[in-house]
């Protein structure tokens, strides 16, 4: 969704009602993170995510299983995403900036650009580098590269045997009936860094949750971590705890700590457990 939701503000704030953008896992929970630590800091430099949805092992053909719209997902890899390099906002490649790392309890993971910063761009002053990239395991950015260079995410049809077909909405067929495996258990992982300086030092902090299916009640982990907090915000909103109008990015609320708190409780009331690392550097 490319879509700036701050252009409805003016609307939303003179119609006396108020919107929560983009609430769900990323952008959603990592924007209140983000929100938290910028307000932590005295200055914040830097804003690192790292998120995924994957199952629990790799799954083959693509070590992946699609616990989302595929559509969305091929648009994910294909869009050119946005970060701030050198305190300026530029574009790059999708799956570009390939870098390996090491995930607690996930194993060895990759991660690559992806355009998911989205009202982060927008609020974050003073930032000189921020990015958001996604967590695949090893080897899958390339996979998806060799799919696109040879033209399967085009959305200009060809002509098959007669017929003209999207090569796109082939995938995205293909995409549903191959890498929707219901019966595999996923997991979503996320880590959220932020630096910058407090008190005159230099300081980050490190967020990490790795969350997982609920077998017993059938919810997969990118169910949990993309409804659960929506539902949060929603009731923080009928209870009167969230009063701003017009469209209220969730960083935003994250830098309110009454807020921020409730927030977090209603995750980890629901099993969603997130650690806090601070260290100065």
């Amino acid at each position: 969704m490319a879509e700036n939701p701050l252009r409805l503000n003016h609307a939303a704030e003179s119609a006396r009602i108020t919107i929560v953008p983009d609430c769900g896992l990323a952008p959603g929970i990592s924007n209140l993170i983000v929100g938290h630590a910028f307000q932590k800091l005295d200055k914040t430099r830097t804003v690192h995510i790292m998120v995924g949805g994957l199952p629990e092992k790799p799954i083959p053909p693509l070590g992946y299983t699609v616990t989302w719209s595929p559509e969305s997902l091929i648009d994910e890899y294909t869009r050119k995403a946005i970060i701030v390099k050198q305190g300026r906002r530029v574009q790059v490649e999708a799956l570009s900036g390939v870098e390996n790392i090491l995930f607690p309890e996930a194993g060895k993971l990759e991660a690559f650009f992806t355009d998911g910063l989205r009202t982060l761009l927008q609020t974050m002053d003073g930032v000189v580098d921020m990015w958001e990239k996604t967590l695949r395991y090893p080897g899958h950015a390339e996979e998806i590269r060799l799919l696109e260079a040879i033209g399967l995410f085009k959305d200009e049809k060809i002509k098959v045997e007669g017929v003209k077909i999207s090569p796109r909405k082939l995938m995205i067929k293909l995409f549903e009936q191959t890498l929707q495996k219901p019966e595999v258990k996923d997991l979503v992982a996320l880590r959220v860094e932020v630096c910058g300086v407090k008190n005159g030092e230099k300081t980050s902090y490190t967020y990490h949750m790795l969350d997982r299916c609920d077998e017993k009640r059938g919810i997969t982990a990118m169910a949990r971590t993309t409804a659960y907090p929506t539902s949060i915000i929603a009731q923080l909103i009928l209870n009167g705890a969230i009063k701003a109008k017009g469209i209220v990015p969730p960083e935003r609320l994250g830098m309110d700590d009454r807020v921020f708190r409730k927030f977090w409780d209603g995750l980890e009331k629901r099993g969603i457990q997130i650690s806090e690392r601070r260290v100065s550097c």
